[in-house]
């Protein structure tokens, strides 16, 4: 909703859908794909999850159902965008992108998957499914889905730093584990000014 005000001073409510409907299903169904890890990594989420398994992946089905429905009213390029974005969301967590990262054995690719920094571009395409229906407001468009994509970045990093004892322990290379606490604050700096330079 920000994006498309700052960009076009108006609101298209099906952007809107698609967004959060994207968000909270993949949100969910990786989530549940990583119930092991949750267990270990998140006690508390993984009982809310444990609890409310059903209800939540039924509420995933009907908000992923709304953002599809409304995402036929878009362009067809939007629409491929959309649902390439589903499928490479929802392949995430599975047990064979898994099985694929160990088989390559990249230790770049490795720790690109296990920083969930990677889970950001999803948002960004979201962010951007306007830029195809109206190129016409281009820059606009890309600078505020850019502030926005250093937020999201921003607190993903966050999250993983709150989470880095358990992410130790489970052997996840997370951004903040990567770098190290004193890289991670000129990362997040350097972000911020980013984020400032762009608005």
């Amino acid at each position: 909703i920000l994006v498309q005000l700052f960009s076009f001073g108006k609101v298209n409510i099906e952007y809107a859908l698609i967004t959060f409907g994207f968000i909270f299903s993949m949100y969910t169904i990786n989530n549940i794909l990583e119930m092991d890890f949750l267990k270990q990594s998140n006690s508390n989420k993984y009982k809310i999850y444990s609890r409310l398994k059903i209800p939540m992946v039924l509420l995933a089905i009907v908000s992923l159902g709304v953002a599809l429905f409304s995402s036929f009213t878009l362009s067809l390029y939007s629409q491929l965008v959309f649902i390439t974005t589903i499928i490479l969301g929802a392949m995430y967590s599975s047990k064979y992108i898994k099985i694929l990262v160990k088989k390559i054995d990249n230790k770049v690719i490795s720790n690109f998957y296990d920083s969930k920094i990677v889970t950001c571009f999803g948002w960004m395409a979201m962010l951007l499914l306007p830029v195809v229906d109206n190129i016409g407001a281009l820059f606009p468009l890309i600078s505020i889905s850019a502030i926005l994509y250093v937020f999201i970045c921003m607190r993903q990093l966050l999250n993983d730093l709150i989470a880095i004892q358990a992410d130790l322990l489970l052997g996840k290379k997370t951004v903040p584990i990567i770098l190290g606490n004193k890289r991670l604050y000129i990362f997040i700096a350097v972000l911020n000014v980013l984020a400032i330079a762009l608005f």
